[in-house]
């Protein structure tokens, strides 16, 4: 099976969407034949093309960028040319442009996975995107399968499949003593607000606790300076290489993912502290509710500085049971799971 995957970012570009392309494409190359195409990192006017893990990856050039959608106009005669080498489409969305120029040619059959619960934005980003919902419909549509990431995501669009994303459990495990902080892990950049840095912060302020920031973008200043109007405790790390994840999550006595909007798909940090023995607590947006198993693996509190204080404060009452009751769950998710259902889904389109 020749199969086209078509993302607008791709690893070891950091985000979820990233990582979860890379991680069921590697396994799916291992015994079929595997071609990425994604944005590259810099308009130096020429694709690179490169080999990794089995698959070969085309990284265009950006032409601009619209928010967080890179364009690139060479994009349309690069789909084309490999739509006709391909036995099938595997699209990520939602960051427009990218799966939406493969679905419009619709040559060959396809399975879209969508990575978010909603699409929204500021401005005018938010016009854009008010704009762009109804198009994207008649994209979904076209699509011979659609799945979600969460049960959330597939009920939103009325798709047919969950694939969730999995986990290494080799790597992702517990390697650190537990020391006393809790953890932040998510990019800093406009179009990420939601995930809700600036919440956690004022709840952090209320109960006096030590807060640590994994991620980085152009809104990390203004998160400095919001940390330290409220005189807390708080280490912002930046990019931490994949290497270092493990002990990151470990090290912490919970991860916090305190969303503000259904653009949260699934959380895909809360599930890797989980398998690092670390407990988590997140708010009730989007897919977050269908991972976190409220006072087993970690707690669901509301969309609210206050109630997240309290969420915390209870959690780190807790936390050791609530890491352990984590672990066990997060075995029932796996990559190599998720890859093969992932595959059989595109063999049965062939």
């Amino acid at each position: 099976m020749r199969v086209l995957c078509v993302a607008p970012y791709f690893y070891p570009k950091p985000g979820g969407l990233e990582r979860y392309a890379y991680e069921i494409c590697k396994r799916i190359a291992e015994e079929n034949e595997v071609r990425v195409i994604c944005s590259g990192e810099a308009n130096n006017g020429n694709h690179e093309t490169q080999k990794m893990d089995g698959m070969d990856i085309f990284r265009l050039p950006i032409s601009f960028r619209i928010s967080n959608t890179p364009i690139s106009f060479r994009l349309p005669f690069k789909v084309r040319k490999l739509l006709d080498w391909c036995d099938v489409v595997y699209a990520h969305s939602p960051v427009p442009f990218y799966a939406d120029i493969a679905l419009i040619f619709r040559k060959k059959p396809s399975l879209l996975v969508y990575h978010s619960g909603d699409v929204r934005g500021d401005g005018v980003t938010g016009v854009l995107a008010s704009a762009y919902l109804r198009f994207e419909k008649r994209i979904i549509s076209s699509a011979d399968v659609v799945a979600g990431v969460s049960e959330f995501v597939k009920r939103k669009l009325k798709g047919s499949e969950v694939i969730t994303p999995g986990v290494d459990h080799e790597f992702f495990k517990p390697v650190a003593e537990k020391r006393d902080h809790i953890l932040f892990v998510g990019q800093l950049r406009r179009g990420h607000e939601w995930k809700g840095l600036d919440v956690l912060l004022q709840a952090a302020a209320r109960i006096d606790c030590r807060v640590v920031v994994v991620g980085d973008g152009d809104l990390r200043q203004k998160y400095e300076r919001l940390a330290e109007r409220l005189n807390i405790s708080a280490s912002f790390r930046g990019y931490m290489s994949d290497t270092d994840m493990p002990e990151a999550y470990s090290s912490a006595k919970l991860l916090v993912l305190p969303s503000k909007t259904d653009q949260e798909s699934f959380g895909m940090a809360l599930l890797e502290a989980n398998a690092c023995g670390t407990g988590v607590v997140g708010t009730r947006a989007g897919g977050i509710p269908w991972y976190i198993r409220d006072g087993k693996n970690g707690i669901l509190t509301e969309k609210n500085t206050v109630k997240l204080a309290h969420a915390i404060s209870s959690g780190l009452e807790k936390y050791r049971k609530l890491g352990r009751i984590g672990r066990i769950i997060s075995r029932d998710y796996s990559w190599e799971n998720s890859a093969k259902k992932t595959e059989r889904i595109l063999n049965s389109l062939i």
